[in-house]
């Protein structure tokens, strides 16, 4: 038995930038698959000082570890700059 092919139509060229047919952002359709949405969260006083504390700790953690790492990349810029004036030194000497 012999089956019949069909070749797909080739597709259309469209200029970068214009909008497809009947298409529209996903931020778009997000609004109607959510609705209204009410979130609310309770938790206890005790719970609220403690996650207040862990963020503050936490907080007082990440800022020293970014001073450190200014503080390496100074260190590092420097470094180099005395390296590539040395390099400069020797080649002129």
């Amino acid at each position: 038995m012999k089956t019949e092919t069909t070749n797909p139509a080739p597709p259309e060229d469209r200029p970068r930038g214009t909008p497809q047919k009947d298409s529209k952002p996903f931020g778009l359709d997000l609004g109607s698959m959510i609705g209204d949405l009410n979130l609310q969260i309770s938790i206890s006083e005790e719970d609220r000082t403690t996650l207040k504390s862990t963020l503050t700790e936490m907080t007082d953690k990440m800022e020293h570890r970014w001073i450190v790492t200014q503080r390496i990349m100074v260190i590092a810029i420097g470094l180099a700059a005395i390296g590539q004036l040395t390099t400069w030194a020797l080649l002129f000497v």
